[in-house]
This record gives structure tokens, C-alpha cells and sequence, in this order.
């Protein structure tokens, strides 16, 4: 590309007042619009293709740097630019030496952060899981996702896909998996779905029990700990249930819940408050651990 060319971003929450790199060099603004830049002059004539860096700066801050190819004139090259700003729910996956975080944005459904490139990728675009509401992993390289087309003004069936090779496959489809909160694998593979005033169980062989357990209170959240299925309620309540016995209800009091999404490592569970707080399921204590950042 030269001084003259002129180059096509496509994305969503463009603005007038975008800013574009390539490798340090900012580009001029030909003219803009929420979801279309013209950029001209970000690099100087190419004669071979190479690998460059790209970041745009919108009015929602910067994005990760894409990598991208400059060719010779007469090439076209196209990505699909992503800049979550309504994340719901999110999974690390480590596997073969790869780590990917698997983001669920409310506005552009489901998105795939490559750990090692910083390459934000919207895998979403034109398939249902343009819908998605929630995502579980069970750490053994299984990822599942709910979608509920309501949530975003489409009509449709709420629907379960496993992510296979990048494509949803379909695991489960009917009303029962409407307004899913969150999911959590437990250690035989089942599936385990917070809906509502429900927690439904999809097992291994694909029978689905709607209603494994109900209370009187929202479910807002559910995780996975080592022997116990844990899960938060409105407006400040968690609670654990073993596996194989949905009577076997505990509460875990804490007063600094405050009803949102929570996740559980190593023998305690953490959310996110003022800061970001961890409870201690075996002495009970309650810390922060870090400054939340704006």
C-alpha cells in the first residue's frame, strides 16, 4: 500500500475520532461512521507481503493488536474487528500448549481472546451463538455454550452447542434452557444450568433433568468446587448442593456477597465486590485481594 491507498476497517463501535496504526505508524481518517473507517497512509508502497501489527482506538479505549498481512496492490485482506463492552460471562481454556479466554459479550454474543497474540477474534458473527448468554468449560478441552435468542430481542429456541473445531454443535434445544444465568461442568461430565428459580442437569448421555433442584430465591450464578456444586442467589446468599444429592442442601453465609457471578478455585470462592474478594470455604475468613481498576 502507498500514501494514496486507502484502506477499509469494518467493525462495530467505530467513531469520527478513531485512531489507526500499523507497526507505531498512525494513519490518516478519510472518513468514518460507527461501523466503517477509511484509513490512508499507514505504511509505505509493499512490494511483498509481510506481517504487520495493527490497533485501532475507539471512544471505548484501545484494542488488542491484530496481526495482520500488508500484500502487493491487487490483494484484498478482510478481519472481523471485536470490542467487548457488555461481557457476561467468560472461561480460560489451556490446551496443547494454546490459551484462549472465551468471552460472552451481551452486544456481539460470542467472542475468543487468543492468550499469546492478544488477537481478539468475534466467532459469533452470522450463527445463533450471536445469542449467547453463558459458557462452561470442564477443564478437559469441552466448551459449551447456551444461547437464548430473546435475550436479544430474536425470536427463536434457547438452545445448549458445544464448540467443536470452532463450529456449535447442537446438544440440547427447548424452553427448559431459557434464561440460563450460568453453567458449570461437575466431575462426571454432567452439566449442571442455573435458570430462573431451577438448576437443570444435562448428563453424559444426553438425558436432560429439568428442575434437579429449585428454591424460592433466583439463581444468579453456579460454580463447580472440588466435591460440591456451589451457586448464588439474590439478593446475597451461596450455597452448595453435593452431586449426587440435590437435598443435601449447605448454605454458605457471607455478608459481602452481593448476588453477581462468582467462580471457585482451590478450595475457595471469589467474586467480585468493591474489589475482588475471596471466602475461605475451610476457615471461613473473607479477604480482598485486589483494587478493582475504575
Amino acid at each position: 500500500m502507498s500514501e494514496k491507498t486507502r484502506v477499509t476497517i469494518r467493525g462495530e463501535f467505530l467513531s469520527p475520532n478513531a485512531q489507526v496504526w500499523v507497526d507505531g505508524g498512525q494513519g490518516t481518517i478519510v472518513s468514518a461512521s460507527a461501523t466503517e473507517l477509511v484509513v490512508t497512509g499507514l505504511a509505505s508502497e509493499v512490494h511483498a507481503v509481510r506481517s504487520a501489527s495493527l490497533a485501532v482506538r475507539t471512544d471505548a479505549g484501545f484494542s488488542n493488536p491484530h496481526e495482520i498481512q500488508l500484500v502487493p496492490r491487487g490483494y484484498t485482506r478482510s478481519f472481523e474487528y471485536a470490542n467487548p463492552r457488555n461481557i457476561r460471562d467468560a472461561v480460560v481454556m489451556e490446551a496443547n500448549g494454546e490459551g484462549f479466554l472465551w468471552l460472552i459479550d451481551g452486544d456481539q454474543g460470542l467472542l475468543r481472546l487468543d492468550l499469546a497474540t492478544g488477537i481478539l477474534e468475534r466467532v459469533s458473527k452470522g450463527t445463533e451463538l450471536e445469542s449467547a448468554v453463558a459458557i462452561a468449560e470442564d477443564g478437559n478441552g469441552r466448551l459449551v455454550v447456551a444461547t437464548d435468542p430473546s435475550s436479544s430481542g430474536r425470536s427463536g429456541t434457547p438452545r445448549l452447542f458445544e464448540i467443536k473445531d470452532g463450529r456449535p454443535v447442537l446438544l440440547f434445544a427447548g424452553s427448559d434452557v431459557e434464561d440460563v444465568r450460568s453453567m458449570a461442568f461437575g466431575p462426571e461430565g454432567e452439566l449442571y444450568l442455573a435458570s430462573g428459580f431451577d438448576i437443570h442437569r444435562l448428563n453424559p448421555d444426553g438425558s436432560f433433568i429439568s428442575g434437579w433442584y429449585q428454591q424460592p430465591s433466583e439463581f444468579s450464578a453456579i460454580a463447580a468446587g472440588d466435591d460440591r456444586l456451589f451457586f448464588g442467589t439474590w439478593p446475597s446468599e451461596i450455597g452448595s448442593l453435593a452431586y449426587d444429592d440435590p437435598t443435601s442442601y449447605k448454605t454458605v453465609v457471607d455478608p459481602l456477597y452481593d448476588g453477581g457471578r462468582f467462580s471457585y478455585r482451590d478450595g475457595s470462592i471469589y467474586w467480585s465486590c468493591d474489589d475482588v474478594c475471596r471466602y475461605d470455604l475451610a476457615t471461613e475468613d473473607v479477604e480482598s485481594i485486589a483494587v478493582a481498576n475504575g
